[in-house]
């Protein structure tokens, strides 16, 4: 009756084992930037902690030029109004990686992303 389906295996992946992409998971709008009639709407449902993350991981990404062709992954989470980077970039060969983090306030999210670039670097 057919060819049966393939089993599907899944498997819950530690982040020491592998960050996830800059801004996974994120929603993003877009508006025009002269209108301020919507600007307040979506400030209205802004949640200001995940946006100080994604800003974080997006600088992180900046500061290292790149772009979906770089080998690198990031995540930023704030808990108790405190900002935690952890990023990794491997060789573009796939010979070595490095790791690290940084901790700071939320509103110092685009400076901690760029200086925990200039440290992988």
């Amino acid at each position: 009756a057919g060819t049966p389906l393939p089993v599907l295996y899944t498997e819950n992946l530690a982040l020491d084992a592998m960050l996830p992409a800059v801004g996974q998971g994120a929603l993003g709008l877009e508006i025009r930037a002269a209108d301020s009639r919507i600007a307040s709407l979506v400030e209205a449902v802004n949640h200001y902690a995940t946006f100080q993350a994604v800003m974080a991981e997006r600088h992180f990404l900046l500061a290292l030029g790149g772009g979906c062709q770089v080998p690198l992954g990031a995540l930023a989470t704030v808990e108790e109004n405190r900002l935690h980077l952890r990023a990794v970039v491997f060789d573009p060969d796939g010979t070595g990686r490095r790791t690290g983090d940084l901790r700071g306030e939320p509103r110092e999210a685009a400076e901690l992303g760029a200086r925990l670039a200039a440290r992988l670097k």
